[in-house]
């Protein structure tokens, strides 16, 4: 399960009255037989308000996962900032509200993703992820189809971004949400104490600094 800060696109399958609405948005998955997927959401519903929209239903994983690909084509602008966080403050919270309420375009959102479960189980120096105890992986994304909408985009997400940021002690984020103006601080954070260890295996492997695209390890 995640949770996301939306609006709703004005677009089928949604229904028509609710279309430009901003929402919270709980997007779940639950890898079994489909009694036991309602029995362990029931906890949730019975805690929340009946949903504006409810599209919970029995599907394979693999279309799961292509859900959002028909809003999403490719061709459009897109400013990313991410962050780990370690726990979601009033203050924090606050923020969010503050700002994600302030969305630039239909697309744009913000999604906060649990790490949880199997992740935790494994020490975060035993692979080269080590953000294993961070309580949550966050995105703010901008996101147009329009070229001329990217300076609001990206002004959008920064300062959201930094609203939030002072409340996330854990200073790296997953490397995949980064922008390739975050600098190599950034890129640090996000492997934390693991970074010398994969400088280490760079040097080894890559001492040409061949596969330096994205967000570069040196060697």
């Amino acid at each position: 399960m995640f949770f996301g800060i939306k609006t709703v696109p004005s677009c089928d399958p949604f229904p028509r009255e609710i279309w430009g609405r901003r929402i919270c948005a709980l997007i779940s998955c639950y890898n079994g037989a489909e009694e036991d997927g309602i029995r362990a959401m029931q906890p949730v519903r019975d805690a929340l308000p009946k949903p504006l929209m409810d599209g919970m239903m029995q599907m394979p994983f693999v279309d799961l996962q292509a859900l959002f690909d028909p809003l999403l084509p490719k061709g459009l602008q897109w400013y990313w900032k991410g962050d780990y966080v370690d726990e979601l403050s009033d203050a924090a919270i606050a923020a969010h509200a503050e700002h994600g309420s302030k969305t630039p375009s239909e697309l744009s959102l913000m999604h906060l993703y649990p790490i949880d479960g199997a992740v935790q189980e494994v020490a975060p120096d035993a692979t080269a992820w080590g953000a294993r105890r961070a309580r949550w992986s966050m995105v703010i994304a901008g996101i147009d189809p329009d070229p001329t909408t990217a300076p609001e985009l990206r002004r959008w997400a920064s300062e959201y971004w930094a609203a939030v940021h002072k409340h996330n002690p854990h200073g790296g984020a997953y490397i995949n949400f980064m922008m390739d103006d975050e600098g190599e601080a950034r890129v640090r954070a996000a492997y934390g104490a693991n970074y010398e260890r994969l400088v280490a295996v760079k040097h080894k492997y890559d001492p040409a600094n061949l596969f330096r695209v994205n967000h570069n390890i040196r060697p």
